[in-house]
């Protein structure tokens, strides 16, 4: 399967084999993009950047993308682990629940995945879970 992305500052289209693969080569390419040039910025001209995570509050909350990643990250010094998804609207990561994660573990990066916030249900001990269902395409 072949990932398209493009060049933010010059449009240059980069295609690669995978999420991952996509990802190093804008990188790459952002190193020696002629409209990337470094200039001396004031500080009205920076915006400041924050998180693009998804949580899932309401039943029926969704995400709809090809999967870039799954890895993990510190959160309050514990290592969480966070599904990263490319979005019609720009690429969003959300952590990925005990029940949520098997569902996702052997999707390949790449895929196109839909995920479905389902509520809340009780779980053997008595503590509430969040309940999940992914889905992927159809294999012709």
């Amino acid at each position: 399967m072949v990932i398209k992305g493009e060049c933010i500052k010059c449009g240059e289209e980069i295609t690669a084999n995978s999420g991952v693969e996509l990802d190093q080569l804008l990188q790459a390419h952002s190193l020696k993009c002629p409209a990337m040039e470094m200039k001396e910025q004031n500080e009205e001209e920076w915006e400041e950047k924050t998180a693009a995570f998804t949580t899932f509050d309401e039943v029926g909350d969704e995400v709809q993308g090809v999967l870039l990643a799954l890895d993990t990250i510190k959160l309050h010094d514990n290592d969480v682990r966070r599904a990263r998804v490319a979005t019609n609207t720009g690429n969003v990561a959300f952590l990925l629940t005990t029940q949520l994660e098997p569902l996702l573990l052997d999707v390949p990066l790449g895929t196109k995945i839909r995920v479905r916030y389902e509520g809340e249900v009780k779980s053997a001990a008595g503590r509430k879970v969040k309940q999940f269902k992914v889905w992927t395409p159809k294999k012709k």
